[in-house]
């Protein structure tokens, strides 16, 4: 399989862990680890997901590979504060030889005045440091700019800027969880998902690259996959 963003879930728990105490999801093994398409264009798909023990945030991760391809996907979210705590969302897409879209961004679903000026603080110089390292990518599709914020990075880059990607991603995470989720995290409330939350994570499921991806016969696996456990909404 192409292995191109093997450091991702390492360096997400490396710098979520300590700061977040994580409790696993429960998840059949079928939702965790599963080899699509057997024998045949093979498909093989990691996730995770957590959330943390008095139900304030979440994480989720995949992966889906196959000889070609590497997409891999990281998410913070909030529960039932969207005001005092924003998302974080990391996605790159490598097919054969190039990085064909690579994303990074910090984006607030509620509105709070102080908070976004605290990011616009933070992450605008991040976005200014990194995203001329990387070339222009595709235009960006409508359902991105629907939801993106000023920070934003959206890219292109080849194969050979992956140890780039990974310090931007290092950087933008231990930033994300110093500055915005610790210090914030004592005030906000528990689960379940605020409206705002879910009806952001139902925007993504419905849009997710993976629908692009994994289709025919394992459309219903990759369905359930998605608005059951990717983007599940947290109801207690």
């Amino acid at each position: 399989m192409k292995d191109v963003f093997g450091w991702t879930l390492p360096d997400l728990l490396h710098h979520t862990t300590p700061y977040l105490h994580w409790l696993e999801d429960n998840r059949p093994a079928d939702y965790t680890h599963k080899l699509l398409n057997p024998g045949q264009k093979e498909v093989q798909v990691h996730s995770g997901g957590w959330t943390e023990k008095q139900q304030r945030c979440t994480m989720r991760y995949s992966r889906f590979q196959s000889q070609v391809m590497d997409i891999a996907t990281a998410l913070l979210f909030p529960t039932a504060s969207p005001e005092l705590m924003p998302v974080f969302v990391a996605e790159w897409v490598a097919i054969a030889d190039y990085i064909h879209v690579l994303v990074l961004d910090v984006e607030l679903l509620s509105p709070n005045p102080a908070l976004e000026a605290l990011l616009q603080k933070e992450f605008a110089p991040l976005q200014q440091k990194w995203q001329p390292c990387f070339a222009k990518a595709k235009e960006k599709p409508a359902w991105f700019k629907e939801i993106e914020s000023p920070r934003a990075i959206y890219a292109s880059a080849p194969l050979e800027a992956t140890g780039l990607i990974q310090k931007m991603f290092d950087e933008y995470l231990f930033t994300f969880v110093q500055k915005i989720w610790s210090p914030f995290l004592y005030k906000a409330g528990s689960g379940p998902d605020h409206s705002l939350v879910a009806c952001y994570k139902d925007h993504h499921q419905l849009n997710s690259p993976a629908r692009t991806v994994v289709k025919g016969e394992n459309a219903n696996w990759l369905d359930i996959f998605l608005t059951q456990y990717h983007f599940g909404i947290l109801t207690h």
